[in-house]
């Protein structure tokens, strides 16, 4: 998935942020009839709202302008989620979140090593610290929520409150797409969310 992600971020950033939208409306419908996880209405509505507004923009979005290996790893990369997705559900009641985080990392480091191992770049080893505090922290607190508290799909609906942020990186710094397509899906992601959040309220 790490492979994907870097590939299809290196050209379309909005592509990248889309594709949890898509996997997590397979990933609700897996975790309600295999895992029978109990999911309220509004994060139903939510859920559906996300996955809709990803379809559509694979049709409008700017992943309609890229080549058909860039699409193709945006596929992939859905297809990639919605096993980890499930691995998650499953690996981390079974491990518990410390063991299954260390595991899972190891692989990363495993893949990546082979995948490129002669493409590893050299910079300053304060970078990488602060790199690696960025990235492990979110990390940790996923995996943990995840094993305690949140099913599964909750932790991956979480990841999509950044898509107003990152549309809105996404054209005024990389110029992807037009203003008001990637705000369409800022806002129609901005709904879902508050949708979410409506019967706490």
């Amino acid at each position: 998935m790490l492979i994907a992600q870097q590939n299809l971020i290196n050209k379309s950033l909005s592509s990248a942020t889309y594709v949890f939208p898509i996997s997590l409306g397979f990933i609700a419908l897996i975790d309600i009839l295999i895992f029978g996880s109990n999911l309220t209405f509004s994060s139903i509505l939510s859920i559906n709202i996300l996955f809709v507004a990803g379809i559509l923009f694979t049709m409008i979005g700017h992943i309609k302008s890229m080549h058909k290996r860039s699409k193709l790893m945006f596929f992939i990369m859905i297809f990639c989620v919605i096993g980890f997705a499930i691995m998650d559900r499953t690996g981390i009641p079974m491990s518990g979140w410390f063991t299954y985080l260390l595991f899972t990392g190891v692989g990363n480091i495993s893949v990546i090593f082979f995948y490129q191992k002669n493409k590893f770049s050299f910079v300053p080893l304060k970078f990488w610290l602060s790199i690696s505090i960025i990235w492990f922290l979110p990390e940790l607190f996923f995996n943990y929520a995840i094993a305690t508290y949140l099913p599964v799909s909750y932790g991956y609906l979480a990841i999509t409150l950044r898509i107003p942020l990152l549309m809105l990186i996404s054209v005024l710094v990389y110029r992807e797409g037009k203003l008001s397509e990637q705000m369409l899906f800022s806002f129609v992601a901005v709904i879902a969310i508050l949708l979410m959040f409506m019967e706490r309220l």
